[in-house]
């Protein structure tokens, strides 16, 4: 399946809904609208995963990235509707106590 991300600003908050696995080949597809909302002044960041089935190295990188630049204006990036395979790599690989993880 092919990554799809699609981006909706609903008042405060910038969501990237985003569809498929993201991997090697594909992570650059999340890595550049993702930065991009993450120096978005005033405005929190979602990701819906509701859509993500499996995420590689290459996407938790992608996710690092983002969170850095989020911490650095004193915010965290969130992810919502988190399947629970993504959700158990997120876990052992500790990105939940840098991430908002929400149902």
């Amino acid at each position: 399946m092919s990554l799809q991300v699609t981006r909706e600003d609903d008042g405060n908050w910038i969501v990237l809904l985003v569809t498929g696995d993201i991997n090697a080949m594909n992570a650059e597809q999340l890595e550049v609208p993702l930065l991009e909302a993450a120096t978005t002044p005033s405005k929190h960041v979602a990701l819906d995963f509701g859509g993500v089935a499996y995420v590689s190295s290459a996407g938790l990188r992608v996710l690092m990235m983002a969170a850095k630049r989020m911490r650095s204006r004193n915010e965290r990036l969130s992810l919502r509707h988190v399947q629970p395979a993504v959700l158990t790599v997120l876990q052992v690989s500790r990105f939940t106590s840098f991430l908002d993880v929400v149902s």
